[in-house]
């Protein structure tokens, strides 16, 4: 028997999804592995290609990204044997319990990674080092200029101001709320936040810029905010959207970029899946582990869910105002009748994390993402020294942190396997 989360039609996925026992695949083929998965995330992306998915009639798998631990290697696989703890991204199909994956995209996971930020190790800390690739575009961005970074107190919200943190850049949080404005006041006290909930949130924006310019807006949101914060973009800036979680249009006017020369560009993970070469993907795999491994403190717990709820997981994701991580949720396996653990989640949109264990019915826990860091799966003579990223002409050490400093169901979403 092995399970997964399948669908048959397009439609909405917290009426449609729904947990199939498929069988277990044939042995791994040449250059694939077998991976029995212990959690996977749910991304917003994947609820809409679920939505609008066309009709087969035949049971689909969903979702792109897992981590597990390698049962079995194919041929001509090297660096992987039984028992590997494993993440793959991307790979149709990804939520179920055993799965056979090319290894070309799978990365190891270090032993002081958990599953729960194991799961979510790659789509969106490698989202938020696009954006700020994006970003430094702008030649301001990591000097006078500040980035503005909309719905900040989501998953990759959070990610990208630790990364920026981490690269010595501003950025000035935008926020729905009072409330998200001041959790991520805490986490990150020395960058400035701004509710859009707030009149004249735009002009508290440019004076939290102090006089400097702001070249860069990142959006996952669209609709008539989009047009608001190109209003707050300096002369020459962009307006860069990475999500479309408001399925209104952009109200533009022609004026608002003819005379300021404001200019707005798309960034999708799938623009990286297509275009960058493999070894652009692997050096941003390998910072990606990095980033589970250095700042494990962002990936935060929401709630936790029975498999046989999964209606109930996709409702929660849709919520707003959602605290625990703004685009992720974690599920992880314990039994059916296990207590629910639930914190409030915020920001906009999340993603889930399923843990699938053989003989046990998985639960759903809620849980953030963070990024920043070194690559680590490279052979050791291209690795950059310890403890520092070279960018440009500039060298920065990260800060420590403590590997063994664990919080259950605050920092990293543990679900211990009961016993």
């Amino acid at each position: 028997m092995s399970l997964a989360i399948t669908y048959r039609c397009a439609g909405d996925p917290s009426e449609i999804l729904e947990v199939t026992d498929v069988g277990e695949p044939p042995p791994p083929g040449p250059g694939q592995l077998q991976v029995r998965v212990t959690a996977f995330p749910i991304h917003p992306g994947d609820l809409l290609a679920i939505s609008a998915a066309p009709p087969t009639g035949n049971a689909l798998s969903a979702g792109i990204e897992a981590t597990g631990v390698v049962t079995e290697v194919g041929a001509g696989v090297g660096g992987f044997t039984p028992a590997t703890r494993v993440t793959f991204f991307p790979h149709d199909g990804a939520w179920r319990q055993l799965v056979n994956v090319e290894a070309a995209i799978a990365v190891p996971v270090p032993d002081v990674v958990s599953d729960e930020v194991a799961a979510q190790m790659l789509c969106n800390p490698i989202t938020a080092l696009l954006l700020r690739r994006a970003a430094q575009q702008h030649f301001s961005v990591g000097f006078d200029g500040v980035v503005l970074n909309n719905a900040a107190a989501s998953s990759v919200g959070r990610l990208f101001t630790a990364v920026a943190e981490e690269h010595q850049i501003a950025t000035i949080s935008i926020v729905r709320s009072e409330q998200r404005a001041q959790q991520l006041r805490a986490r990150f006290p020395t960058v400035p936040v701004v509710s859009t909930s707030d009149r004249g949130w735009a002009d508290k924006a440019r004076t939290a810029a102090a006089g400097r310019r702001i070249p860069v807006a990142l959006d996952p949101v669209g609709g008539a905010g989009a047009a608001d914060l190109l209003s707050v973009l300096s002369a020459g800036g962009t307006l860069i959207i990475y999500g479309e979680l408001a399925q209104d249009p952009i109200p533009l006017h022609a004026s608002t970029v003819l005379h300021s020369e404001r200019a707005i560009r798309g960034l999708t993970i799938n623009r990286w899946l297509e275009a960058v070469s493999p070894e652009q993907r692997a050096s941003d795999a390998a910072t990606a582990v990095m980033i589970a491994t250095e700042m494990p403190q962002h990936f935060d717990v929401a709630a936790t869910y029975p498999l046989d709820r999964i209606a109930d997981a996709v409702r929660h994701v849709s919520q707003p105002g959602k605290v625990g991580h703004g685009r992720g949720q974690t599920m992880t396996p314990t039994d059916a009748t296990s207590p629910v653990h639930a914190q409030q989640k915020r920001g906009c949109g999340a993603d889930i994390l399923a843990s699938l264990f053989e003989g046990s019915s998985p639960v759903f826990t809620s849980v953030g993402f963070i990024g920043s860091g070194l690559p680590c799966c490279r052979p050791a003579s291209h690795r950059r020294p310890p403890g520092r990223v070279l960018r440009g002409r500039r060298q920065h050490r990260l800060r420590g942190f403590r590997s063994t400093d664990r919080r259950p169901w605050v920092r990293a979403g543990v679900c211990r396997w009961p016993a």
